[in-house]
Parts: C-alpha cells; structure tokens; sequence
C-alpha cells in the first residue's frame, strides 16, 4: 500500500508541474513567462523594411514592413534556455542601393529584454531599445549590398554570398557594426 502512495504522490506532482509550466504568462505566476520581439520600421515613409527572422525551430517567413509599423511576434523560452532569433533585415534606397544586415534579435541568456525586445530601424542603423536606461542605443550599422547579388537579399542568404568577414560583429565603444 506505501509503494501506491508513493506512485499516487509522484504522479499527483508530476501533474502539477505540468500544469504550472502550461500557465499563461497574463496570470500573476509562469515560470516561462511569454516574451515579445518588435522590429520597427523608421526608415522613410516610402521605404519598406525586409525583415525575416527565424529560430532554430520557428520560420517566422518574408515580411514587408511599412513605414511607421513593426513585425513583432510572441513566444516562450525553451526549458533548456537556448533559445534564440536571428533577423535577417533589408531595404532600398531612393537611388536602388540596396542595403542589410543580419542580427540576434533575441537570446535567452540575454536579460536586456525583458520581457520585450524592441529594435527600431532608421537609415542610420539598427537601434536597440534599453529598458535600464529608456533610451535607444544604435547597435549596428547598414551593410551595402553589392548589385550584383540581387533583392530582396533575403531571398538569397546575403550573409552566406558577402562572405564571413561581411557580417562580423564588432564593439566600438559600446557599439556594435558590422566589419
């Protein structure tokens, strides 16, 4: 009869873990509270802004983002806190230049962002928004995309055909751009 009571109590706490992990994070307790990424377009009101972003499990797919308005997407981190998006951006100018670059737009292990993560796209460059210090930091500079790889450069992995050195990341003083 012990070893049931045993089973029974086992069983009754694995249930209720499960249900914990399952909560809604808009109740007051989640232990993987939902987390949302916004990508924001403030390039010019004639510029749409390319964007695609992609996890190891999700593709989030090619979005056309006007001017003034943002991708943004919701999700909850993986029980083993490895998950991560990378975003793939572009647009082009009033002359056809072509411009990208490609970003970590979320990491787990990064407590910058929380529960939002919010970039924000000018022709200056990619701008981070910091919670600690509610402001807008620039974090990377617009690649030129050479004419000769075509658009939208997403389409065809830009980062892979402008090779390694392209899209490395460098700090400068806090800030990051692109080698």
């Amino acid at each position: 009869m012990g070893a049931l009571m045993n089973r029974s109590s086992s069983l009754v706490l694995i249930l209720l873990l499960v249900i914990i992990l399952l909560v809604d994070s808009t109740t007051a307790f989640s232990l993987f509270p939902k987390k949302h990424v916004h990508v924001a377009n403030n390039l010019t009101s004639s510029v749409s802004l390319d964007v695609h972003c992609k996890s190891g499990d999700d593709d989030l797919g090619d979005q056309a983002v006007a001017y003034n308005q943002e991708f943004s997407w919701s999700f909850r981190d993986s029980i083993f806190g490895n998950t991560r998006f990378e975003c793939e951006v572009g647009w082009t100018d009033s002359n056809g230049q072509k411009y990208g670059q490609t970003f970590e737009s979320y990491k787990a292990v990064d407590t910058s962002c929380l529960p939002d993560c919010t970039w924000y796209c000018s022709k200056q460059g990619i701008y981070f928004y910091d919670d600690s210090t509610e402001s807008y930091a620039l974090k990377f500079y617009w690649q030129a995309i050479p004419p000769q790889i075509g658009y939208p450069v997403l389409d065809h992995g830009f980062r892979e055909q402008l090779g390694p050195k392209a899209h490395q990341v460098l700090s400068v003083d806090g800030l990051h751009h692109s080698a």
